[in-house]
């Protein structure tokens, strides 16, 4: 199977030697260096607008395998040269490479390009995909006798970060990370798209309909997907695809470092991805639950306790509440009394007969209070 990775470059370098207007490109793109930063954020903003198809129509102009006596410069020179053409859909999306070049130079060298280089906006000095994305353009091709170049025919949809955070973590913690970051993207009534990058890489992924899409360019050495898809309930597969497969070049010691990214449209009215919170229920929920399957020869009834608070946590879905819950619960292990407590705990509010303040139960619920104060 071809490397589409492979015939990409070579496109590119066919399109900056020949076509005029692109000369340069493959110069200013860094030769056959990874696009994968923006190639992905490109595809994230063709989620955003529900436009995959062109994407993925102008990628497969881009990485077809063309015979030497007719490459893709020359098809696209012939085309652009047409004047008083009805262009069918095929040559809109030919014309149109030249902005999907222009939106890769935004995106992988925005300071090589003339908004850099003129000093337009000051923003596009490093890769920034909220910079960038201001100015690429991803409006779906028509299907119709309409021109390419018909006005008010250029549309783009500016990222919003929504969320934007490191982690560090073995595989069994990116298992919780894939969990909650699922869980997070079951929460956003939006199209969206989340980044997992390192300094060296970076992948998307996006849920739609309980189905995981998971975007990485690398895939296109394989020659044969752009992206694999995944139930959302398939956790260790997804995790795995992460951790050993996508990024296993930056695994120290059994540890990833990878930075997670969240984006919406800008006009989008959801601006929620609440990750931590379902991070840090499952972390407690975890503690808990093994807590609960100790054999204990005291305090035993603090296993059904445990048992109890986890499953009530499993209800909360908000961070602040969870905090409200948890702190709640310390004040009546301590015998404290509670004032508009807005939830019901372990047997009627009533305290545990044992208040061991140096027990595992009680450290666990102190030491997630204090981890949900320093967020």
């Amino acid at each position: 199977m071809a490397n589409k990775y492979n015939i990409l470059h070579e496109n590119i370098k066919d399109l900056s030697e020949n076509c005029p207007g692109l000369e340069g490109y493959f110069f200013l793109l860094g030769g056959k260096i990874g696009y994968c930063f923006t190639l992905a954020c490109m595809w994230g903003q063709a989620v955003l607008v529900n436009d995959e198809r062109t994407y993925f129509q102008r990628l497969d102009i881009l990485t077809k395998n063309y015979s030497p006596n007719r490459k893709l410069s020359k098809i696209v020179n012939e085309i652009t040269l047409l004047r008083n053409h009805h262009f069918n859909a095929y040559e809109n999306l030919i014309i149109s490479i030249r902005a999907f070049l222009d939106g890769l130079l935004l995106y992988h060298a925005p300071f090589k390009t003339s908004l850099g280089l003129d000093k337009v906006d000051p923003d596009l000095r490093v890769q920034d995909a909220m910079a960038s994305a201001r100015y690429v353009a991803n409006r779906a091709i028509p299907d119709n006798q309409q021109s390419y170049f018909q006005e008010n025919i250029r549309e783009n949809s500016p990222l919003n970060k929504i969320f934007d955070k490191p982690f560090i973590g073995m595989q069994k913690d990116y298992d919780i990370i894939v969990e909650s970051t699922i869980a997070a993207c079951q929460n956003v009534k939006a199209p969206f798209f989340v980044l997992f990058s390192s300094m060296r890489h970076a992948v998307g992924l996006t849920l739609h309909m309980d189905r995981v899409k998971i975007y990485n360019s690398n895939f296109m050495s394989e020659g044969k997907v752009y992206f694999k898809e995944f139930r959302a309930d398939q956790i260790k597969e997804i995790s795995d695809e992460l951790f050993n497969k996508s990024f296993y070049f930056e695994i120290t010691k059994d540890l990833l470092t990878l930075n997670i990214s969240a984006y919406v449209s800008s006009n989008t009215g959801n601006k929620t991805f609440p990750l931590l919170d379902y991070l840090v229920t499952r972390e407690v929920r975890t503690k808990l639950n093994h807590y609960g399957k100790r054999r204990l020869l005291q305090n035993h009834h603090h296993k059904k306790r445990a048992k109890f608070v986890s499953e009530k946590l499993s209800q909360i879905k908000d961070l602040n509440d969870v905090s409200t819950f948890m702190d709640n619960e310390r004040k009546l292990f301590e015998s404290k009394q509670l004032r508009n407590n807005p939830f019901s705990h372990y047997k009627n509010n009533r305290t545990p007969k044992s208040r061991n303040k140096n027990g595992a139960y009680y450290r666990i619920i102190a030491d997630s209070i204090s981890s949900m104060k320093n967020l």
